[in-house]
């Protein structure tokens, strides 16, 4: 992984999201194309072909990420990324829909996005964890 990489960027988002509570769910699955041979394995076409019929979309957010009852399509991008035209198709999809989207592209948005997350109260990784010991989770 390449230092200053949007790849990079996003493995340290996802650990600064779990260290404070987030459910953090990869939605990257055409990476793993890289690992699969040339465009004309066999194999490529039945992995893409999967994924699309399991709801893959061109433009999805890199992450969705939930705490406190609520979840966000997150795209990582580094400070000078641009969406494709596909990402901002789907970044209307969600909004069209109501669903919360964001772009993050630094750690400062990453700790402003936490801070504001926090504000909204409700269940997070801490309340569970506390209602499951006492037994009083549903």
């Amino acid at each position: 992984m390449k230092a200053g990489s949007e790849h990079s960027f996003q493995y340290s988002v996802v650990r600064m999201l779990r260290a404070n509570g987030f459910l953090v769910i990869d939605t990257d699955v055409m990476d793993a194309l890289k690992y699969l041979g040339s465009h004309n394995d066999r194999r490529r076409f039945s992995f893409i072909s999967h994924h699309k019929n399991m709801g893959y979309t061109n433009g999805q957010s890199d992450l969705i990420v939930g705490n406190n009852g609520h979840f966000w399509a997150l795209e990582l991008k580094t400070a000078t990324g641009k969406q494709s035209q596909d990402q901002k198709l789907f970044q209307v999809m969600c909004e069209r829909r109501g669903l919360s989207y964001r772009i993050i592209r630094s750690f400062q948005d990453v700790d402003e996005f936490i801070k504001e997350v926090d504000k909204l109260g409700g269940p997070n990784e801490n309340t569970i964890h506390k209602d499951l010991h006492s037994g009083s989770a549903c």
